[in-house]
Formats: structure tokens, sequence, C-alpha cells
């Protein structure tokens, strides 16, 4: 996802119609709570399952600093969530 709350919502509707196994949204827990609460608005019969897949901030809490360093991280919470490993975050 990226820095536009606009275009993320409009994703997560679009996507909410399919199964992802990791959907990552840059911000901070706020956001994803205003997210989450438009998302309802716009998709009342959400499933559960759905919002287990979203993963905010995206990324594991490895002290990245760099762009390098924050994909990274992010690839690593991927491969965790795809291998279904317990996330430590």
């Amino acid at each position: 996802m990226n820095h536009s709350f606009v275009q993320d919502l409009k994703y997560l509707v679009k996507l909410s119609k399919y199964k992802p196994q990791y959907i990552g949204i840059i911000g901070a827990p706020k956001r994803r709570e205003k997210l989450f609460n438009q998302l309802f608005e716009y998709v009342p019969d959400l499933e559960e399952e759905f919002l287990d897949t979203i993963f905010t901030p995206a990324g594991l809490h490895i002290g990245a600093t760099t762009p390098e360093e924050i994909a990274i991280s992010i690839i690593a919470e991927i491969l965790t969530v795809v291998r279904k490993k317990n996330r430590s975050h």
C-alpha cells in the first residue's frame, strides 16, 4: 500500500473480494483504525479473516532506518506470514 489514505481505502475495498495472504500498509496504528472504520462503511459484511491479512505498519521491527532495510523487514514479514511462522511484534 502507499502513503495515500484514499488510495489505500480503495485498494482495500477491492482486495476484500479476494483472499490475500498478506497486505502491508505503511502508517501508524491510528491510520489503520481509521482505514478499518471506513472500510466497514464500504464493505459492511467484511470477513474477520480479511482483517487478519492486513499488517500495519508493514515490516518486522528490526530497527530498519534506510529504504533498503525497510524493504528487507517487509520481505521478512511476508515470508513469516507465507510460511506460517510466529511474528515477533
